[in-house]
């Protein structure tokens, strides 16, 4: 069984005699790699709420007082405590023909209800709210990244949506208050990457998962990283029209976006109060990090006004996405406040000197080299530099 990308067999074990339950968006089982027949997909009739009270609640169990105001809450049930009986027992007989193995499925302990635990269980809202705590618990960046992400995966969808129960309602607004937690930290992880196709697509994947909750404000974000500022404007129109066909308030972060990128009103004079505001909050100690297209207005300004400049590239050439987010970081704090760095893709650096002659260019070659040496970072050999307004020289 695959649930939102995520295999569920990978996140117990490959043992097939196990009942996997999802949640979130839509209600199914399967056990042993098939899909219970004869329940409901969206799991809304008495028997298969009893089943999800049961399943969902497991291992504490669930109070025959619990389940009779679940079930027959404000219905004109002369005998909840017998309706109760009768349904347990047409819910055993409806698992047994959906194809799990005989069982009595439901045991009582006094009062208390309980799953059977001859069958085995793994529901995707239990791991999902495991996985979460596993990644705030965490100290490596690595596995939180890891953990995050196989959460977000798993979340495909309001926790049993089209249900209007007390506790199902409760249960939702919590997981949706979780994904929003693990979506955030991803957001974070993938700007301090300066991995802008990660942040683009994790803003598609969420607002899939979660319309209306302004996750296409990540999208945008990261085409404007980019520097893809006609997409992010034609996105923005998209985002303006489906919100106002649903009869919804356009996301005020969403709004703050396109106002970045939008084209300034012909005569209109910006406020440099206002344009010192929106200036980088990076701090002052070390280089840059810009996008490729803030990156390339520098680059251009400096050619315009002659001013002395170098231009290294450099490629990696193994490691991916951490080994260069970690080069980033150190580059930065080697830099000087003049110069700026970038990344053109997952695998390609740019670094641009203020000032600079070529020895002191080939000097931070020698630098950069010798700390990826030192790190076991690959560099393909092919250096390129370039001094501002004149032709490329080869290191």
């Amino acid at each position: 069984m695959c649930v939102g990308g995520v295999k569920m067999e990978s996140l117990h074990t490959s043992n097939t005699k196990i009942l996997y339950v999802q949640t979130f968006r839509e209600f199914s089982l399967t056990y042993g790699g098939n899909a219970l027949v004869g329940l409901s997909r969206y799991g809304n009739t008495q028997p298969e709420v009893l089943l999800q009270i049961l399943l969902h609640n497991r291992p504490h169990g669930v109070s025959r007082r619990t389940l009779m105001r679940e079930l027959f809450d404000e219905r004109d049930v002369l005998d909840a405590a017998h309706s109760l009986q009768v349904l347990l027992y047409n819910l055993r007989v409806k698992l047994r023909k959906a194809g799990l193995p005989d069982s009595e499925y439901i045991r009582r302990d006094g009062e208390m209800y309980y799953w059977t635990e001859a069958i085995p269980v793994e529901e995707d809202a239990e791991r999902f709210e495991q996985l979460c705590s596993e990644a705030a618990e965490t100290e490596s960046p690595e596995n939180r990244k890891r953990l995050y992400t196989e959460a977000c995966n798993l979340y495909r969808g309001e926790f049993l949506e089209d249900h209007s129960a007390t506790w199902v309602l409760r249960e939702a607004k919590r997981y949706e208050r979780l994904y929003g937690v693990c979506v955030e930290a991803l957001a974070q992880i993938a700007r301090e990457e300066l991995n802008y196709t990660a942040l683009e697509a994790l803003g598609r994947q969420a607002a899939t998962a979660q319309p209306f909750w302004g996750w296409e404000r990540l999208t945008m974000e990261g085409m404007l990283g980019e520097g893809r500022l006609w997409n992010a404007r034609q996105l923005y129109f998209a985002i303006e029209r489906y919100y106002r066909e649903s009869d919804m308030p356009m996301d005020e972060r969403i709004q703050a976006l396109y106002d970045q990128c939008r084209p300034m009103d012909p005569g209109a004079v910006p406020s440099p109060d206002r344009l010192l505001e929106n200036l980088s909050a990076q701090s002052e100690n070390g280089g840059y990090v810009c996008s490729y297209a803030a990156f390339t207005g520098l680059c251009e300004m400096a050619k315009r006004w002659n001013r002395n400049g170098m231009l290294l590239t450099a490629t990696i050439s193994a490691g991916g996405e951490q080994t260069v987010a970690m080069l980033l970081r150190s580059l930065r704090s080697m830099l000087r406040p003049c110069d700026a760095l970038t990344h053109t893709d997952d695998e390609q650096i740019m670094i641009f000197l203020s000032e600079a002659s070529e020895q002191t260019s080939r000097q931070w070659q020698q630098r950069l080299t010798r700390y990826c040496r030192e790190n076991s970072i690959s560099l393909l050999v092919g250096w390129q530099t370039v001094k501002i307004g004149v032709p490329p020289v080869e290191s």
